[in-house]
């Protein structure tokens, strides 16, 4: 069943999403990500992230990207997204589990259709916003 555009309230949380990104799951997503099987080399290696001056391998930004528009999408049933912002405010390491979560923030119409903005977020377990940003998700009236 749909959600109802009617009964979204402002306030009204999206999620939680846990969410567990593994080395093999970052090696698999670069490899798609460029044909040549490749990508910066901080993604997969400590030592090239280190060098780099991260604390060591960290996630692609696209994959938190995709978790924060799964919740959005799957919150909304039926709706889709029409903007993802993004800020990415600290690298998010592999291998530590995340929650990917969010918050009714406001609701209107425009040529009939339905819009609400959320805050969203990714966070480590210990409440550290890694990743933070708005989504506008258009539900069906």
């Amino acid at each position: 069943m749909a959600i109802d555009y009617d009964g979204i309230q402002i306030g009204d949380e999206l999620g939680p999403l846990d969410k567990l990104i593994t080395t093999e799951d970052v090696r698999t997503f670069t490899k798609i990500q460029r044909e040549d099987g490749g990508g910066p080399a901080f993604f997969t290696d400590s030592e090239s992230a280190i060098r780099e001056g991260l604390p060591g391998r960290i996630v692609p930004g696209p994959i938190s990207m995709a978790f924060m528009a799964q919740l959005a999408v799957s919150w909304s049933d039926g709706g889709w997204i029409k903007k993802l912002d993004v800020i990415f405010r600290q690298p998010v390491p592999h291998g530590i589990p995340v929650r990917v979560s969010g918050v009714v923030t406001d609701k209107y119409h425009i040529k009939g259709a339905g819009h609400v903005e959320c805050d969203i977020y990714v966070e480590s377990m210990e409440g550290d916003k890694l990743v933070g940003g708005q989504v506008i998700v258009v539900i069906p009236t």
